[in-house]
């Protein structure tokens, strides 16, 4: 699983975390890498093969991850590589 974090000025425009799931293979993670160079979630379109591997978080999930500091809450998990523009990009473990 892969949460691409917007960056302080992605999530000024609106910009959320966006879950990944299955991107095991060089092309989604090409893909991915692509996007976040470009400014990731908030202030650059995914490219729209990400579609096919967007993930939804259930709301208990989610209150859960904020809970605990994990991914989906300001600061970065486990794995979080951070880009010199700020924005974040992690690549979690099986939970």
């Amino acid at each position: 699983m892969v949460v691409v974090q917007p960056s302080a000025a992605g999530r000024a425009a609106g910009g959320r975390p966006v879950w990944l799931g299955l991107v095991n293979d060089d092309d989604a993670l090409a893909d991915i890498a692509a996007w976040v160079r470009a400014g990731g979630p908030g202030l650059a379109e995914p490219p729209g093969v990400l579609d096919l591997y967007a993930l939804t978080v259930s709301r208990r999930v989610r209150e859960q991850l904020r809970s605990s500091g994990s991914p989906g809450r300001a600061g970065p998990g486990l794995g979080a590589r951070r880009r010199a523009d700020g924005c974040w990009l992690e690549v979690c473990g099986p939970s």
